[in-house]
């Protein structure tokens, strides 16, 4: 271990360690630049989504469509999707956001207050392209499965943190040179140094990345982790039990919020979530004291087919685990501690990005320019003309 400290470059492992990291990082090096890139842009898309956002208020005459007409309509209207969520609005006339959900396509659209007619998608293009982009990010493209290959993605970038971090290490009287890049050298040299200081100043928020995107697509060890260590609020007293037969019906969406309310009286509905994937049973129902986006936020859960509450989560006031659970979204997204932590968050998550492209330049460099001019100076190959 001391010669480790001293003069790393010569020993077995640390090669070995090398190899696993090239290799770790030419098979996902494509996946890292679409995260990094994706996730980048959607740091602030919140605040583009309501840049965006303009209030459509319905003309028509008339009061507003109840929830289970226009549940009915939005399923006659797209055969094949199910919804999974409505937003709800503090004024009664403005348009209804409606998620519609099918395989790994999801629509997000408005429909008019009163009359449940379609306007179109909700904000444009602008809030188009943040959704693909989100799908991108979060699935891939390919929903579920999408989703797991994601989480997979993730624990690979976890063993690039953990290589990277060892590997990089020059050795006691070279390590400060190892944070910076030197100019007026050679563009590999430069690329060398940009990869190694790069991935120097980054490790940690990419390593916090990393695990983090693991967790979303694999989320129980790390529940059963902190609960060891701290508490977490237990499974609902009366769980919605077994998945209902194929024969089933959703309870309609009026019960829901009904029942909701009664559970949480005082409150106004702002999301209404329900089951879209088979075998799902758990409807969800937030409701806050004003349609202020700041308000906090109690989440209802009830059986979506019998409309018994199951659960009510007061998300201001967790225990001391589901608050280390939900640090974990903080980190990885960057929604706290305002604009500048953003920014922070939308410049080192390129980082990833330009590991990869330094790291593949620095590959063709040692190894496939090699191979390409030992290819170019290969003797041509002579053919002899026989006289017939």
């Amino acid at each position: 271990m001391a010669s480790f400290w001293k003069r790393p470059q010569p020993i077995w492992w640390r090669k070995c360690l090398l190899q696993i990291h090239l290799w770790a990082g030419l098979i996902t090096g494509l996946y890292v630049l679409v995260i990094s890139v994706s996730g980048a842009a959607l740091v602030f898309h919140e605040e583009m989504l309501a840049a965006a956002y303009v209030p459509v208020v319905s003309q028509a005459p008339g009061s507003r469509i109840g929830w289970d007409a226009l549940h009915e309509r939005m399923i006659r209207l797209h055969p094949g999707f199910q919804v999974s969520w409505f937003r709800n609005r503090e004024n009664p006339r403005e348009a209804i956001e409606v998620w519609l959900e099918r395989d790994a396509t999801r629509k997000i659209i408005l429909a008019d207050a009163v009359t449940g007619e379609v306007l179109g998608p909700k904000g444009g293009l602008v809030d188009s392209s943040l959704q693909w982009l989100a799908d991108l990010h979060i699935s891939l493209l390919s929903g579920q499965t999408g989703r797991i290959v994601n989480g997979v993605g993730a624990g690979f970038l976890c063993l690039l943190c953990v290589t990277g971090a060892i590997i990089w290490w020059p050795g006691i009287q070279n390590w400060r040179r190892s944070l910076s890049v030197s100019g007026g050298k050679s563009w590999k040299r430069i690329n060398w140094d940009l990869h190694s200081a790069t991935g120097a100043w980054s490790f940690i928020f990419v390593t916090i990345w990393a695990v983090t995107g693991v967790y979303f697509t694999f989320p129980q060890p790390f529940r059963s982790l902190v609960g060891m260590i701290a508490p977490l609020q237990k499974p609902a007293s009366r769980p919605p039990g077994a998945a209902p037969p194929a024969s089933a019906s959703l309870a309609p969406v009026s019960t829901l919020v009904a029942a909701a309310d009664r559970a949480t009286p005082g409150k106004v509905t702002t999301w209404v979530g329900l089951p879209y994937r088979k075998g799902q049973r758990v409807a969800q129902v937030y409701r806050q004291d004003s349609f202020d986006a700041h308000a906090p936020i109690l989440g209802v859960a009830l059986d979506a087919y019998s409309a018994e509450v199951s659960q009510i989560r007061d998300f201001e006031n967790l225990l001391l685990g589901d608050r280390l659970l939900r640090w974990l979204g903080y980190l990885h997204f960057g929604n706290f501690g305002g604009a500048p932590v953003k920014v922070l968050w939308t410049v080192l998550g390129l980082a990833p990005a330009l590991l990869f492209v330094t790291g593949f330049l620095m590959w063709w460099n040692r190894v496939l320019s090699k191979r390409w001019r030992a290819w170019q100076q290969r003797p041509s190959p002579r053919f002899s003309n026989h006289a017939t």
